[in-house]
């Protein structure tokens, strides 16, 4: 499970100077939550989570074709396994297309979920990060 859990952070870090490669910095569940929290109510809900992993995959995706490919997520994450990809690239044509991609976040967000409200709090997000 847990599929793109890394992005989650990537997320938070859209908008902020990050030379990949590199260390990426720490944040904490608060920081993530104001990064993608666009109605300012302390959580994401599943809309803002989806438009926040929406930037991201536009980050990952340099040549901005429309698909993510292993290369392209190894060269983002430096070590990155490669299995998560490949689970969510369902056609096995050996690419993320965006709707691949937020099927497969869209998993993350319901597990990390846990009491099925529909948002996303700090609490919630600590507990999923550490399950990794």
């Amino acid at each position: 499970m847990h599929r793109f859990l890394w992005l989650l952070v990537m997320g938070a870090l859209v908008g902020t100077p990050v030379v990949f490669g590199q260390s990426q910095p720490q944040l904490t569940p608060r920081q993530m939550i104001e990064s993608a929290d666009r109605n300012d109510d302390g959580r994401i809900d599943r809309v803002e989570f989806l438009m926040q992993m929406t930037d991201v995959f536009y980050l990952v995706d340099p040549d901005k074709d429309g698909s993510i490919t292993v290369a392209e997520y190894r060269q983002i994450i430096p070590g990155a396994d490669a299995k998560r990809l490949q689970v969510a690239d369902r056609n096995k044509d050996g690419k993320v297309s965006l709707d691949e991609f937020r099927k497969a976040i869209a998993q993350d967000f319901d597990v990390a979920d846990r009491n099925d409200d529909g948002v996303l709090d700090a609490g919630e997000i600590e507990i999923f990060l550490r399950a990794r």
